[in-house]
């Protein structure tokens, strides 16, 4: 929970989510730092700056992407796609089986970009469906 982490998500979510009480202290204190599992960041820069970053949690044989933020100015960059083809690589490299992109609500514009990941499950109805 660095001061450049706290600062980013905090914009972040002044510009993307702006409810009240919306805090990236509120975030990290309450959420990301857990102690239940294994948790990890994948961190994007570059010359130096922070452009995004991912939360995941890990386990023997998944990987669950917590929570994803990222300077809203460097939007045109999709590096939330970025982010989850640097998750696939990593679940390749160390032979994780499974990949869970976390919540996919279709009417929410900035998780959209999940879609395009496919095959995938999608839990609707309290049912699992293959999506191709």
């Amino acid at each position: 929970m660095s001061e450049e982490n706290l600062q980013l998500c905090e914009h972040f979510l002044t510009i993307r989510y702006p409810q009240k009480n919306n805090t990236a202290l509120g975030y990290y204190s309450g959420f990301f730092l857990n102690h239940i599992v294994t948790s990890m960041e994948l961190q994007y820069r570059k010359d130096g700056r922070l452009l995004g970053n991912g939360i995941i949690d890990i386990g023997e044989n998944w990987m669950n992407a917590v929570y994803f933020y990222f300077d809203t100015a460097e939007a045109s960059r999709s590096l939330g796609t970025f982010n989850v083809l640097t998750m696939i690589d990593f679940c390749v490299q160390k032979n994780i089986e499974y990949l869970y992109l976390s919540y996919y609500i279709n009417d929410v514009s900035g998780m959209q970009y999940k879609a395009q990941f496919r095959p995938c499950y999608l839990k609707q109805d309290d049912c699992w469906k293959l999506y191709q």
